[in-house]
């Protein structure tokens, strides 16, 4: 087929273009990692993910860590209290449960709240 050498260029282009294009949406404002952080922190903090559960996604996302560790710190982000017992009612786990549990359902109960 393609000449390789022309498939490099075309695809040097490409990114190029890409990037300008971003670049004129970050200066629009329409991409604003701060607030993607914040939203993002705010729904998985509601949801019962812990805060460091909370960190590692936002950096999988491309987020600055600078960024969100602000975005976890902010006012409107539920602590990890909140967090936790929102992981439990989901879950029905500790104080949600339905029967009391043994010595076993405990542990599994503890795992599943450390990888919470």
């Amino acid at each position: 087929g393609h000449d390789p050498e022309a498939i490099a260029a075309e695809s040097a282009r490409a990114i190029a273009s890409a990037a300008a294009i971003a670049a004129r949406m970050v200066t629009a404002g329409a991409v604003d990692d701060a607030a993607f952080a914040a939203a993002r922190a705010r729904r998985l903090r509601g949801a019962g993910r812990s805060g460091r559960a909370t960190l590692a996604h936002l950096l999988q996302k491309g987020v600055a860590p600078e960024q969100a560790t602000a975005a976890l710190a902010g006012e409107e982000v539920p602590d990890e209290f909140h967090a936790c017992l929102v992981a439990c009612r989901r879950r029905r786990i500790g104080p949600f449960a339905a029967v009391e549990p043994d010595a076993d359902t405990r542990r599994k109960w503890l795992a599943t709240l450390a990888r919470a």
